[in-house]
């Protein structure tokens, strides 16, 4: 309640929703007529991660180099979440995303979800943690924590697909 203080909605071809760096506390979503619940819930938190990375961004900054340096070729990391090559800073925003969807699932007892984005997170951080030159020392310990979190959340996901297995 106190970061997202606007959801507005409006339709956009080929996109369910969206937020932008310069404005920090909406949330735009363009949902299909056959979204539920869960849906809306992905989305709501897919888009609340990345606005709680811009203001990280704005008050203590995350990456070293500016937008059209990250989009290099040699500077694009395989993405956690679309699973194909995207800028850096994408990227980066990506497997925050992923992880906290992951851990979502894992709550709510989606194992293929969360098996899912553990497995394509890892390969994401994997790349990340190979630029470390593009995060400053707050992007890096950010990062470092991503690492963490996913270990621990790859280490939760097998003990609990044995269990239920």
């Amino acid at each position: 309640d106190e970061l997202i203080g606007r959801v507005i909605y409006a339709y956009r071809d080929s996109y369910s929703g969206g937020s932008v760096s310069s404005r920090i506390g909406w949330i735009w979503l363009s949902p299909p007529a056959d979204w539920g619940e869960a849906d809306f819930e992905e989305n709501l938190i897919h888009e609340y991660v990345h606005n709680v990375l811009f203001l990280e961004e704005m008050v203590h900054t995350l990456f070293t180099q500016p937008a059209d340096v990250m989009a290099l070729p040699d500077n694009q990391i395989l993405s956690a979440i679309r699973r194909v090559p995207r800028f850096f800073d994408q990227s980066y925003h990506a497997a925050a995303v992923a992880i906290v969807l992951a851990e979502a699932a894992a709550r709510e007892g989606r194992l293929n979800v969360t098996q899912s984005l553990i497995e394509g997170t890892l390969v994401s951080l994997d790349g990340l943690m190979k630029r470390t030159d593009l995060v400053t020392t707050n992007g890096q310990a950010l990062l470092e924590d991503m690492v963490d979190v996913c270990l621990l959340l790859a280490a939760q996901f097998d003990e609990l697909y044995h269990t239920a297995a």
